[in-house]
Order: structure tokens, then C-alpha cells, then sequence
């Protein structure tokens, strides 16, 4: 630990010096006196062997030296950590404590409870003993005649109070016994498609007006029979809406229709496209404007810029 500084290696260097200031010592005063020595080589070799020796200790203390501060230096590092692990023992001892007191208090708790369940009188007596009664099976055929009974019975009677629930008009006669005037009957679309391509509509306007797919796809989607098939029942069924339009005021002449309905995809671009051409094939000034500001479609239909539009 010490080094150079210990006591006993300053205690070596000190011989060591003595020793060779004693022999130079000598040696002058034995040549100042002119006195030699039997054997000075000899003598020499005595000194130098004692010098030797003296140095080989000095080696060997200063190994014991290094081997001594690597055993300081690691009881230092365990002295250092010696106090966490007497804080971790304290809390273990601690905690085993506390568990021994617990476990002690319920260990008495349970001796109390099972002494107060001994000394309690049992309320509970036996009365009759159970008995193995008679096997009951199912009965295959009844459960199986009244299933399909049951559950039709269950599903008519939903049906039922669906239908009874259901409040939309479904037919003519029902829109009559609201009290709402009908002006007019319209095929539905697969029959107007069934008459369009029997009589080529289609390919006739894409011949005359050299229509792309998209058009072609626009125009079968809004079904300008009106103006295409003149001799169809549904552009005869349009003419009746016109005919009960116009009839349906006497007093004042009725100079603008609004078409609209709660949904899309209800046929509004259909029916207001044709009623307009029926209109106009009398020779009456028809104005048609789309006010469906999210997809208006009868600017593609009559090729038409959309611009300005609605202003």
C-alpha cells in the first residue's frame, strides 16, 4: 500500500547506503594508512554479495507491498458495499417479522373460529332422504308435431306485426284512401329498359350524336323515352301526367312543378327529364333547372354546360 514510503524498504535503502559509505570509508582510510587487505577482490565480492542479498529483499518486501495494497484495496470495495447489504438484510428481517406476526395472528384466529364452530349447536336436521324417482325421456313425436307449429305460428305473426308497423304505400288504392290526388302512373325500370332496347333506342342516339360509353351509360340511366319512342307506353303514361298537370287547375294556370322526393335514386332526374319533353313537344316555353347542388346530371344529359348554373 505504502510503496517506497514504507518503513521497512527506507529501512533497507538506509543499510544499503550505510553500507556502501562504510566500504568506501574503509577503503580511503586503509589506502591513506597504506595498509591493503590480504584479499581485496575477495572482500570486494563480500561487500557486493551483502548488496545482493540486501536487494533481493528489498524486491521481495516490495511484491508483499503490492500484494498487501490489492488486498486493502478490495476489503475497501467490500466495506463500501457493506452497507447496502446490511439495509437490504434489515428490510428482510424486517418484512419476516411482520409475516411471522401474521401468520401467528391468524393461526390464532383459525384455532378461535374452528373452537367457536365446535361448541355451536348445528340448526340443520335431516328430514327424508332423497330417493331415485321415476326416469322421464322426451317425448319425440309430440315435440317434434309441434316445432313446425310453434315456430310457423311465431313467424306469421311477426311478419304480421312487421306489416303492421310498416306505414309506406305500397299501391294505388292505399295513396286513394289517403285522400292524395294521383296524376299518373309510371312503368318501372325494368320494363322501360325492356322497350328501349326492343326498339333500339339506344343505338339510334349513339349513331346520331356519336355518344361515348359514359353518355350512353347517362342516358340509359335517365331514360328520355319521352322523346325517343314516342309510341311507348311509358312516353303515353308521361303524356297522361302532363295532360292531369295542367287540367289539375282550372282557375289559374299553373306555370311551375316542382319534382323532389326523400331519397336518391328514386327516379326525380327520370320523371322530370321526360315531363319536361312532354311539355315542350306542345309548344309551351319549358324552363328545366337541376337544383340538386350535389350531383346534378341534366347538364349531361341535353350536353349542356354546366356553367353559371344556379346564380
Amino acid at each position: 500500500m505504502y510503496g517506497q514510503d514504507h518503513d521497512a524498504v527506507k529501512q533497507i535503502q538506509r543499510d544499503i547506503k550505510a553500507l556502501k559509505k562504510k566500504l568506501n570509508d574503509e577503503t580511503e582510510r586503509l589506502i591513506a594508512q597504506g595498509i591493503s587487505i590480504a584479499n581485496p577482490l575477495e572482500y570486494s565480492q563480500e561487500l557486493i554479495q551483502k548488496v545482493l542479498t540486501i536487494e533481493a529483499e528489498l524486491a521481495i518486501l516490495n511484491s508483499k507491498s503490492a500484494e498487501y495494497e490489492k488486498l486493502v484495496n478490495m476489503y475497501n470495495s467490500q466495506l463500501e458495499s457493506l452497507p447496502g447489504k446490511q439495509l437490504n438484510y434489515a428490510r428482510l428481517e424486517r418484512d419476516r417479522t411482520v409475516l411471522n406476526e401474521t401468520y401467528r395472528f391468524m393461526r390464532q384466529k383459525l384455532e378461535e373460529t374452528n373452537i367457536s364452530e365446535a361448541s355451536e349447536e348445528r340448526k340443520v336436521r335431516i328430514i327424508d332422504y332423497a330417493f331415485l324417482g321415476e326416469k322421464i325421456s322426451p317425448k319425440v313425436k309430440q315435440e317434434l308435431l309441434i316445432g313446425p307449429i310453434l315456430g310457423l305460428g311465431i313467424g306469421i305473426a311477426f311478419v304480421l306485426f312487421k306489416d303492421y308497423l310498416n306505414n309506406t304505400l305500397k299501391s294505388v288504392e292505399e295513396i286513394e284512401r289517403t285522400g292524395l290526388a294521383i296524376l299518373g302512373v309510371i312503368p318501372q325500370e325494368p320494363e322501360m329498359k325492356s322497350i328501349k332496347y326492343k326498339n333500339g333506342i339506344v343505338n339510334s342516339i349513339s349513331k346520331n350524336f356519336n355518344m361515348n360509353s359514359s353518355e350512353k351509360a347517362i342516358m340509359d340511366d335517365c331514360h328520355l323515352i319521352a322523346h325517343y319512342d314516342l309510341k311507348s307506353p311509358i312516353s303515353e303514361a308521361f303524356r297522361t301526367i302532363r295532360t292531369n298537370v295542367m287540367f289539375s287547375s282550372a282557375d289559374k294556370e299553373i306555370k311551375s312543378i316542382v319534382i323532389s322526393s326523400p331519397g336518391p335514386g328514386e327516379g326525380k332526374t327520370t320523371i322530370v327529364c321526360n315531363l319536361a319533353i312532354t311539355f315542350a313537344n306542345l309548344g309551351k316555353r319549358t324552363l328545366l333547372i337541376d337544383t340538386d347542388l350535389r350531383r346534378s346530371t341534366i347538364h349531361k344529359i341535353f350536353e349542356i354546360s354546366k356553367e353559371p348554373g344556379i346564380i
